[in-house]
């Protein structure tokens, strides 16, 4: 019997849709950076899991085609916040809104989730896993009004833009 291929750290990132270095910097804060660096094929699903790596956009769950994109996107991401209890310290990673989109549709909710930032609506923390975004407690409600009804306020179209 073979022995089974073991993953380099750029395999796993790439399989992650993390940058190598985020990834080697995970495992090394947990102390499980290998020193061959070479991961077994079932790592990266286990640091995934662990690390709260998702990808929350793929054919079926992107919003349809709106002449106010930015609106679309950041909507449904606030949806997802929402629907994950992102709200305070419980947030998630910021690459999560980011996976799967395409690289324009990235750059759009990018720019809105900064806005966002901005505006104090949305929360960001540095933590061991990456940079995490949350709804701030006090916009929890508005947040999920805004991502139920797509709604927005005029004072916050210029994050929709």
């Amino acid at each position: 019997m073979l022995p089974e291929r073991r993953l380099s750290v750029d395999e796993a990132a790439a399989a992650l849709d993390l940058h190598p270095l985020d990834l080697a910097r995970m495992l090394g804060h947990r102390g499980e950076l290998p020193a061959d660096l070479r991961l077994g094929p079932a790592e990266p699903a286990r640091i995934a899991a662990w690390a709260g790596v998702e990808r929350w956009w793929d054919a079926h769950s992107l919003p349809p085609d709106d002449p106010a994109r930015s609106r679309a996107l950041v909507t449904a991401a606030l949806r997802r916040l929402v629907e994950k209890d992102a709200v305070g310290e419980r947030g998630t990673r910021a690459d999560n809104l980011l996976r799967g989109l395409a690289a324009a549709d990235q750059a759009r909710l990018r720019r809105a989730a900064n806005a966002l930032v901005r505006a104090r609506i949305l929360v960001s923390r540095a933590t061991w896993r990456g940079l995490c975004l949350s709804l701030d407690p006090s916009w929890r409600e508005l947040g999920a009004e805004l991502a139920r009804t797509g709604e927005w306020p005029w004072e916050l179209e210029e994050a929709l833009r």
